[in-house]
């Protein structure tokens, strides 16, 4: 059979008395610990909702930074666009431009030449017309030499004529009445131009 216990006395050795103050102790310990844990549990719930608030805040700021790029995304290309549309306008306006003036610089070009053949032709012409005038005045220079050398010749003969005659009078009138002859012939013989 079971040895009998003492009053008072636990199995562990210890009284009631001493197991209250222990058990008291403990109690305590653990309020302590309770109530470090409590506070800790305060603290991480503090700390969590701190990091929840920047996360959350972080996640704003990065949707915040999407919606940023997307609307500089969409305004580049709105300007992309624009420009391009103006850009294609403009070349296609000066394309147009460099058609028409093409155009005009065929047209000039041909417009010189034929000013340019009109001219040569217009040069052609004057030099024919010059040498046509240098023909006739060479034509009226010899046919007035050929008059004049006619109308000469026709004097020389007269003169001659007279002068014989003359010389045939004074032969029979005398030296003086020939003089006179021939003065009063010269006189009435008129110049009469050939032709």
């Amino acid at each position: 059979m079971a040895p009998k216990k003492k009053p008072g006395k636990k199995e562990d050795g210890l009284s009631d008395k001493e197991l209250l103050q222990k058990a008291e102790a403990e109690l305590l310990s653990l309020r302590m610990l309770l109530e470090l844990k409590t506070f800790e549990a305060v603290d991480a719930r503090k700390l969590e909702k701190s990091w929840r608030q920047r996360a959350e805040m972080a996640e704003a700021g990065l949707e915040q930074a999407r919606l940023d790029t997307a609307d500089i995304r969409a305004d580049m290309a709105r300007q992309h666009n624009s420009t391009q549309d103006h850009l294609s306008s403009r070349v296609t306006l000066l394309e147009g431009r460099q058609a028409e003036l093409a155009q005009q610089l065929e047209a000039a070009a041909a417009a010189n030449e034929a000013l340019t053949a009109t001219n040569i032709a217009l040069k052609q012409a004057a030099q024919e017309q010059a040498a046509g005038h240098q023909r006739q005045v060479e034509a009226l220079q010899r046919e007035f030499a050929a008059m004049l050398k006619d109308t000469l010749d026709k004097m020389h003969a007269r003169l001659e004529q007279q002068h014989s005659s003359s010389m045939t009078a004074a032969h029979k009138g005398g030296a003086s009445g020939s003089a006179a002859a021939a003065a009063a012939g010269a006189a009435a013989v008129p110049w009469k131009p050939a032709g």
